[in-house]
């Protein structure tokens, strides 16, 4: 399986929701982006300061977590 990302959002203090529509408050909540998608967005939204950041979801520590697909 391809390697999936979570973005965080410093500007909002939040996680991206899936489908990049809106913010969630927990990580099990947020959107499961593709490398490519992920970095688009994250691309699109520093353009100016860094606002958003991409983090591998096999990097979080909880194995506990279980994402919604969408």
């Amino acid at each position: 399986m391809a390697l999936r990302f979570v973005i965080w959002s410093i500007e909002h203090q939040a996680w991206w929701a899936p489908a990049q529509r809106g913010y969630v408050a927990h990580v099990a909540d947020a959107g499961l982006y593709a490398r490519d998608q992920a970095e688009a967005i994250v691309r699109d939204a520093n353009i100016v300061a860094c606002h958003e950041c991409m983090i591998p979801v096999s990097a979080l520590a909880s194995r506990d977590l279980r994402f919604h697909e969408g």
